[in-house]
């Protein structure tokens, strides 16, 4: 359940962008922690400052955070139990509220950090998911994908960081409570620090992200190599990054050998006996990073060559004035010589300075002499290109004074050829340049090589991590439902679906499928819809007059006058209809979020394609069929969580407006302006998207609402953006609030609690928690007992407003609970909630004191759950009679029977004094002690509990472990029916005004007699008597919806002895003789039909001296001998059971009646007859001493 919310200071943190941006880019575990300590430190002023009277709503904030996120509650629930906020000495615990205080900025720092995760991922979703129509490559979307998949990693490592802090409050408060020496702040760092330290997992945290950045680094780095060989650009930082990788590669091998080390030396201490690794053994892991330092080291010596034959071209091609150029470049700054750096080298070592100033000039020593040493061979190359360039000077000028003399032709060429010698460079500059081009060759094949390494390298990480995490191996159909899902309002539980079905084996998803199959079937009966829809409402209505009779009681007059008025009970039908409307397009609760009625699987569905990770299942078309599939076995679930938001939706406005109502009486204000009044501020209290105002709630509403407005989060910016702009909806839906937050926090807190306790969808309590934990170990028994939380709260729900119920409730405060704390919780109730405690004491009281007075004047116009024993049960049952039900009695002395056994809560509180009254009529002069008579009557109330239908899964679970051999076969056709044939197509049998109950002999049995015309195939079920029972539906067509059991039974003498008799008649044997090979149960004549049934049926057809089995036990019941043993019983007795001689008379009859009918019913059926002849002739053999086979002779 959401509760209020305590926002304070920390709001200032979704206003930030820097902080947002902060949050946004740290992924690592451990660069997480730190960026959120450096945002708590500046929120720290701005948060509120606790006291013990805000400690409740304080945590009441931390556990409504953890439930709409999908965290864990609980852990805060413990906290608080095991909180002590005073010294030993009786001082105010400091420690107490300043790990509260930590717990709480970084709880609300870490729900930021998981926002802006889930909206990058559904931004970058929405981006892959319309790649296609973008025009993006292949290598566009999987660099997407990759984003997508470590937006999850950081997402979880929030998830992780956050659960860290809460069980470590709960820790270091559980500690404290053991020794109150522990401070509670050490406590709480300690786990945490120790939890950091242990969280490793490589694809849910920082191995798996490192991987992936290296990859993309690596990847990044050749290919801006492979550009820059090229375009023949400046290698040197190239150079400079083969340089890192060599000692990146090598600490890397450094580390590891230190870790084998170290763990060798550990378990070589502490086995004693183990031996360490063997030498000869190959270290695959060494092996690999050795591989890679080589590597590395290889890139270096090459990068290194390249760059000085570059830089030896670069030279040789330089002209004087481009040396002079570069020279003048690589001249020192003033006192940044190399000999004056050397100098100051010395001083520094001389003086004793820091290794850190050391290193820095040492670094630039190096720099110096290299620059001094490029400088020199420059000049060496200026200085001789200077002397060349002379000699060419004056070899051309001699040319020039040659050229045109033809008797010096000889001279002329000889000039020339020493032009072109001093031209000719005096390194081989082309063999140069092709060595250059065969390095470069060979180094954009590498990098071309790694670069499709890193991408396999990478893809392999990714389809592990999409196989481990996200729980599909297509990251692009999860994209498109993530996206789907976010339209739908339900991005975040996408995600936190996808990560939780990852830890789901085969065996759990396969039994989670068969279990919604089995439970959609269930619910799929309009009956189900009608009652789940009238229910709350009876309880609303009880509330309401609960409300009533307190505020009345408190003397609160303009509650009093406001719980009166109906039109509060029946305000806000079209929002009700709407909310309705939207949880059934979502198929989640619009207006609270959290439980719905008898709605305990996922919301997804299991069925869901995202689940799998089957690539068959997961991607189309199988993908459609799934995802169908699982629509229709939701569907039940869809319509039952509309009825229940509509329902919530009443509720909650009715509490509302009466609260305003009453306020405005009190404050005085005129009679027509207090709809107004009411109106305005019942509006505040609900989000833009109609939900019920509660901090979770508010940020979900701000968000869809950005979401509505078209708001991108396709980028890191655009996801601030994204974010900020919900801060600013948020801030707008705080003002409208205005000062009074504090109120609506309470106000929402109480009317959701008033309006989940209505439709029974209130948190469960430790009994039904025990339950439930119990199931999720054995999860198949869920199939017996499909539904846990609705039941048992419609269940507390009304014992809770009976005698005993509100007597018990009552005393279990005055047990554990100080005079002094009790008051105190007292007082913190609000004035509602004190008004409708007291007006449901009182109200137990009254209703049930006016039903014992009824039971009591009118025992026969009301039932119970009849005679514990099942054989007397079932003996009255053949009579007509109906458990919990009303009996309302016809002029010519018939009955009818309408049950209320599935009116809950009412029937809960009716059935309790039924069955009381129906224990004392049962046992009016019984001598036993008070003790006896009291642990008798509470057996019965507590069957009355655990006989409700919708509990029953606990008795058929204890009947399973007590006779396995009966009920495991009954129970395995009951769930195997249910699931054959859904619950909507057997009540379309309900059309017809009376129908036939049918047996379910077989599996084939119980799933034909659920199915329309088929059923006529299966035997009906008929009683001691033979006669075939039924059941009426008055209300034709309408009777699909009617949940409500109605018999009729006419004035007849023999139901109303048989009833007197409280004996438990038996049916008749189903063999026709001891063996089992002639039960008529196996037998059908040619028109299908049954012996058995055929028996049964000539036992109350059959006319011997031309009366019926029926007419004969009138006459019997009519004769002077069972009149006079009639008197004889009341005056002496006369045993009990078979001793009855009243029952021997009955008896006596319906055997000879029995008796006649199997003699006549072997006639009909020949197949039967030619097996009992079989059976007899053998026992005729065995029993002479015949042989059966007899050895012939020679």
């Amino acid at each position: 359940m959401s509760e209020p919310c305590y926002t304070g200071g920390p709001e200032a943190l979704i206003n930030n962008a820097n902080a947002l941006e902060a949050l946004l880019g740290a992924d690592k575990f451990s660069k997480i922690r730190d960026v959120v300590n450096g945002i708590t430190k500046n929120l720290e002023e701005e948060l509120p400052t606790l006291t013990e009277d805000n400690l409740k709503e304080v945590f009441a904030t931390m556990r409504a955070r953890e439930t709409a996120t999908g965290g864990n509650p609980e852990i805060y629930k413990s906290a608080l139990q095991n909180i002590t906020l005073k010294n030993p000495d009786g001082t105010r615990a400091d420690d107490v509220f300043e790990a509260i205080r930590s717990v709480m900025l970084h709880q609300h720092v870490y729900t930021q950090g998981m926002q802006v995760s889930t909206n990058k991922m559904i931004g970058l979703a929405e981006r892959i998911t319309n790649a296609k129509s973008k025009g993006l490559t292949a290598k566009q979307v999987e660099g997407l994908e990759l984003q997508f998949i470590s937006a999850q990693a950081q997402l979880r490592n929030y998830m992780a960081h956050r659960s860290s802090i809460g069980s470590g409050l709960s820790f270091a408060f559980s500690q404290r409570r053991k020794s109150n020496v522990v401070n509670a702040t050490e406590a709480l760092d300690g786990y945490v620090e120790s939890f950091t330290k242990n969280y490793k997992d490589a694809f849910e945290g920082e191995e798996f992200l490192q991987g992936v950045e290296r990859n993309s680094k690596t990847k990044e780095i050749l290919e801006r190599q492979i550009k820059d060989l090229a375009e023949d650009a400046d290698i040197s930082p190239h150079v400079q990054a083969a340089k890192d990788a060599v000692t990146e590669t090598q600490a890397d091998l450094d580390n590891y050998l230190k870790a084998r080390e170290a763990g060798e030396e550990g378990a070589t201490g502490k086995a004693g006996a183990k031996k360490k690794k063997n030498k000869t053994e190959v270290d695959q892991t060494e092996v690999d990073l050795q591989a890679k330092v080589k590597a590395a080291n290889e890139d270096v010596t090459q990068l290194t060559r390249l760059k000085d034959l570059q830089d030896k071209v670069k030279v040789e091609e330089m002209d004087a004035s481009a040396l002079q150029a570069e020279i003048d470049n690589l001249k020192p700054a003033q006192g940044k010589s190399h000999s004056t750096l050397q100098r100051q080298l010395a001083k520094l070592k001389k003086d004793g300075a820091s290794q850190e100033k050391i290193d820095d000039l040492t670094k630039q020593v190096k720099e110096a002499r290299t620059a001094t040493k490029t400088r020199n061979d420059l000049e060496k190359r200026l200085a001789n290109l200077k002397n060349n360039n002379k000699e060419i000077s004056k070899v051309e000028a001699d040319i020039k004074k040659l050229q045109g003399k033809v008797d010096k032709i000889k001279e002329l060429n000889k000039l020339e050829q020493t032009l072109a010698r001093l031209k000719k460079p005096k390194s081989d500059i082309k063999k140069t340049k092709e060595e250059i081009e065969k390095i470069k060759k060979a180094r954009e094949e590498e990098a071309r090589r790694r670069i499709e390494a890193s991408e396999i390298t990478t893809e392999a990480q990714y389809k592990k991590f999409i196989n481990q995490t996200l729980g599909a191996r297509d990251a692009k159909t999860l994209a498109k439902r993530l996206t789907f899902a976010d339209k739908m309002g339900k991005a975040e539980e996408s995600v936190r679906h996808a990560a939780n079905m990852s830890e789901k084996t085969g065996f759990h998803k396969t039994l989670d499928m068969g279990l919604q199959w089995f439970t959609g079937s269930l619910l799929s009966g309009p009956p189900t819809f009608v009652l789940n829809a009238v229910t709350p409402i009876l309880s609303r209505t009880l509330q309401q007059l609960e409300l009533a009779t307190g505020a009345l009681m408190t003397g609160n007059m303009p509650l009093f006058k406001a719980s009166l008025d109906l039109h509060n009970l029946f305000y806000g039908t079209r929002d009700a209809f709407k909310m309705g409307n939207a949880s059934l397009q979502m198929d989640k609760d619009a207006l609270l979020g959290g439980q719905r009625m008898f709605d305990e699987g996922d919301d997804f569905g299991a069925f869901a394609s995202a689940n799998f990770k089957n690539v068959f299942l997961s991607n189309e078309p199988m993908s459609k069929v799934m995802d169908t599939i699982n629509f229709l076995t939701r569907l039940p679930n869809r319509i039952n969580g509309s009825v229940d938001s509509f329902n919530k939706t009443m509720a909650t406005m009715k509490y509302l407006r009466t609260h305003f109502t009453a306020d405005a009486i009190a404050k005085k204000i005129p009679h027509g302006e207090v709809e107004e009044y009411v109106r305005k501020n019942v509006q505040k209290m609900f989000n833009k998207d109609g939900s019920l105002y509660s901090e979770a709630r508010m940020m979900k509403a701000a968000v869809k609402q950005a979401n509505d407005e078209g708001l991108s989060r396709s980028s890191d910016e655009a996801t601030i953006k994204f974010q900020q702009r919900v801060a600013e909806i948020i801030e707008g839906r705080l003002k409208d609030l205005g000062p009074d937050k504090t109120n609506a926090d309470t106000l929402s807190r109480t009317a959701e609690k008033f309006a989940r306790e209505s439709t029974f969808t209130d948190e469960p309590g430790k009994f039904t928690q025990l339950i439930k934990q119990g199931l999720n170990h054995m999860p198949v028994f869920k199939f017996i007992m499909p539904f846990v939380s609705t039941p048992m709260n419609i269940l507390h729900f009304g014992w809770r407003r009976t005698l005993p119920g509100a007597m018990i409730d009552g005393m279990i405060p005055v047990l554990k609970k100080t005079k002094d704390a009790r008051m105190k919780e007292w007082a913190e109730l609000t004035p509602m909630q004190q008004a409708a405690e007291r007006g449901r004491y009182a109200t137990a009281v009254a209703s049930t004191g006016a039903m014992i007075y009824f039971a009591a004047q009118h025992g026969d116009r009301i039932t119970g759950g009849g005679p514990r024993n099942r054989q007397e049960r079932k003996a009255l049952l053949a009579t007509g009679w109906q458990p919990y039900s009303f009996v309302m009695k016809g002029e010519d002395g018939s009955k009818t029977y309408v049950s209320y056994e599935r009116v809950d809560p009412l029937a809960t509180m009716i059935g309790l004094i039924a069955d009381a009254a129906e224990f004392t009529k049962m046992n009016p002069d019984d001598s036993e002690s008070f003790s006896e008579l009291f642990s008798a009557l509470s057996f019965t109330v507590a069957e009355n509990m655990t006989d409700k239908s919708f509990l029953r899964g606990i008795n058929n679970i204890l009947n399973i472990t007590q006779e396995p051999d009966i009920y495991i076969p009954k129970t395995f056709k009951d769930i195997t029916s249910a699931m054959a044939v859904p619950m909507f197509i057997d009540k379309i049998k309900n059309v017809d005004g009376e129908q036939m109950i049918r047996e379910s002999r077989t599996l084939g049995d119980a799933i034909l007699r659920k199915l329309p015309v088929a059923e006529e195939r299966v035997p009906p079920k008929r009683t001691f008597l033979g006669e075939a029972v039924y059941k009426q539906n008055p209300l034709g067509v309408l009777g699909m919806m009617n949940p409500i059991y109605i018999k009729t039974t006419k004035n007849d003498l023999v139901d109303e002895k048989i009833q007197g008799l409280l004996y438990g008649f038996s049916m008749p044997q189903t063999n026709w003789t001891k063996g089992k090979e002639t039960d008529m149960r196996e037998f059908y004549n040619a028109d299908g039909r049954q012996a058995y049934d055929r028996m049964l049926e000539l036992t109350s057809e059959h006319k011997i001296y031309g009366r019926t089995l029926r007419q004969s036990l009138k006459a019997l019941f009519k004769s002077p001998a069972y009149k006079q043993a009639e008197q004889n019983f009341q005056q002496f007795g006369g045993g009990e059971g078979d001793t009855d001689p009243r029952v021997r008379l009955a008896k006596r009859i319906i055997t000879r009646y029995r008796s006649v009918a199997k003699r006549l019913v072997i006639q009909e059926f020949p197949e039967l007859q030619q097996t009992v002849k079989q059976v007899q002739q053998r026992n005729y053999q065995l029993r002479t001493g015949q042989s059966l086979n007899p050895i012939p002779s020679l």
